[in-house]
């Protein structure tokens, strides 16, 4: 399977570290310097433009996901997925961009480096490409755990808020101590 992710920073470079085993590994990043570092350090190639490959992965910023979807759905012969974090406009762009195509939205609740863990999984067009990928995750020793796109988003609001929520309060109850 030949797969092209978009975005070689941290989350893709994980992404095409896992999926190695499965997939010949094309980066293409906004910044070519990225992808061919990411490509070195892994035995893969780098692209400075889309080109077509087998699943095309979106590994960029949430803020950025939907118009990288659109960009590069046409590059995709058989499927793309996101892991951008977000589920519900992720989704809604690749049912525009990519009708016919296999589809699915994953977002691993943790960081690479603390690798594996369980994956949020939003499978919007199964097939065997998503299957693949799907196994070579759980090969690796991820859970994925199956949602949808309006819980997933629910949820994370949720976590973010009492995350953040907690960080405030701390900050607002710490005194001031002395630099001795």
């Amino acid at each position: 399977m030949e797969l092209l992710i978009v975005g070689a920073g941290v989350m893709g470079q994980w992404l095409g570290r896992t999926l190695a085993p499965v997939a010949s590994i094309t980066y293409l990043d906004r910044d070519l310097e990225t992808a061919e570092a990411a490509a070195a350090a892994s035995g893969s190639t780098a692209a400075a433009t889309g080109l077509a490959a087998d699943v095309v992965a979106i590994a960029v910023p949430i803020s950025a996901a939907e118009d990288a979807i659109e960009t590069y759905a046409p590059f995709a012969r058989a499927a793309i997925f996101d892991i951008t974090g977000h589920m519900h406009a992720p989704v809604a762009a690749m049912r525009r961009s990519a009708d016919g195509l296999e589809r699915m939205s994953l977002h691993p609740l943790f960081a690479p480096r603390a690798a594996p863990g369980r994956i949020a999984t939003v499978i919007d067009g199964d097939g065997p490409h998503t299957g693949t990928i799907r196994e070579q995750l759980k090969d690796s020793g991820n859970e994925i755990v199956e949602t949808d796109p309006e819980t997933h988003d629910r949820a994370m609001r949720t976590v973010q808020g009492a995350a953040h929520a907690a960080i405030f309060a701390y900050g607002l109850s710490a005194e001031s101590v002395p630099p001795g």
